[in-house]
């Protein structure tokens, strides 16, 4: 029913077992040197790690002036309204933050329920307030 397109008599195309150690994909793939074992990374290689390593270094300083109130905002009415939840957080006044920080046209209810809320459960109040303090610092 098939016919075979070689004979018996006829070598295969492709080869089967072990293959010569020249024969295979190497390391040149991943930045190594062909100059023989233990020879470490070839110039290309070296720069990219090099590279590397100072993309991590410069996005170290950055997250570390970001902590330090490196990132604070531009726009001074949106930083005034954050400096006053920060007040109101620091004083302990929960319904006075919770006035800045919703948003103007929430009903009262509905001022009053998140205040409740908040007043409920201390824990939730405190990391509300601690994270405007982070956001106004930057």
């Amino acid at each position: 029913l098939l016919k075979h397109i070689h004979s018996r008599d006829s070598p295969l195309p492709v080869q089967m077992g072990k293959k010569k150690s020249s024969d295979r994909g190497g390391s040149e793939a991943l930045g190594a040197s062909r100059r023989g074992a233990g020879q470490g990374l070839s110039d290309t290689g070296l720069a990219a790690v090099g590279d590397s390593g100072l993309q991590q270094a410069e996005e170290a300083a950055e997250a570390a002036a970001t902590s330090s109130g490196g990132a604070r905002t531009s726009n001074p009415q949106l930083q005034a309204r954050l400096n006053q939840l920060v007040e109101y957080a620091q004083g302990g006044d929960l319904r006075g933050f919770v006035r800045v920080f919703v948003p103007h046209d929430l009903t009262q209810e509905d001022v009053d329920f998140f205040a409740g809320e908040l007043e409920a459960d201390p824990t939730r109040w405190e990391l509300l307030a601690a994270e405007g303090t982070l956001i106004a610092d930057g």
